[in-house]
C-alpha cells in the first residue's frame, strides 16, 4: 500500500514540476511597478512596521505612477476565559484597508485581515512580547498580500 502512495506522490511531483508552476512573488521585480506615493494612516507603530515591509516599493518614485492609500488597525479581543473569569486566550487581528489609484482613478480597493490566537499568562512582560512578535508576523503576511494585489492590479 505504501508503494502505491509513494508512486502516486512521485507522479504528482513530476507532473507539478513539468507544468511550469512558479510562485507569483518568487520572481517579483518591484522595479517594474512605478509608484507616485504611498500614504499610510493608522497607529504609528503599525505604519512604521508596514513601511519597513513595503520599503522595496517606495524606491520606485515616478510622478506618473500609482498612488496607494493604506489604513491599518489592530484589535485584541479576549477569546477564552477560565472559571475565575481571567482571560487565557486572546485573538490579535490586524486589518489593512487600501486603495490603489492611477491618476485619481481608483483601480482597486480591498480590505486584508489576518489574525492569530495566542495564550495569555500572568506574566505581563512576556505576554506583551508575544503580542508584539505575532503582530509583526501578521504585518509581514499582510504586506505580502498587498504586494500581490499591486502586482495583480498592474497587469
Amino acid at each position: 500500500m505504501t508503494k502505491l502512495k509513494n508512486l502516486k506522490f512521485l507522479l504528482f511531483f513530476f507532473l507539478l514540476i513539468g507544468c511550469g508552476f512558479t510562485p507569483i512573488l518568487k520572481d517579483f521585480d518591484s522595479s517594474k511597478i512605478k509608484i507616485k506615493e504611498i500614504k499610510y494612516t493608522g497607529d504609528q507603530q503599525l505604519t512604521f512596521k508596514l513601511k519597513e515591509s513595503l520599503s522595496s516599493l517606495e524606491r520606485n518614485k515616478d510622478p506618473n505612477g500609482l498612488t496607494i492609500n493604506i489604513s491599518i488597525s489592530k484589535s485584541i479581543n479576549s477569546v477564552t476565559k477560565n472559571t475565575a473569569g481571567t482571560t487565557t486566550e486572546e485573538e490579535i487581528s490586524v486589518t489593512a484597508n487600501f486603495e490603489i489609484k492611477n491618476a485619481e482613478k481608483s483601480i482597486t480597493k480591498d480590505d486584508i485581515s489576518s489574525s492569530k490566537r495566542i495564550s495569555v499568562t500572568n506574566n505581563l512582560v512576556s505576554d506583551q512580547e508575544k503580542r508584539d512578535i505575532e503582530t509583526g508576523n501578521l504585518l509581514r503576511e499582510i504586506s505580502q498580500k498587498i504586494k500581490a494585489q499591486i502586482i495583480f492590479s498592474t497587469r
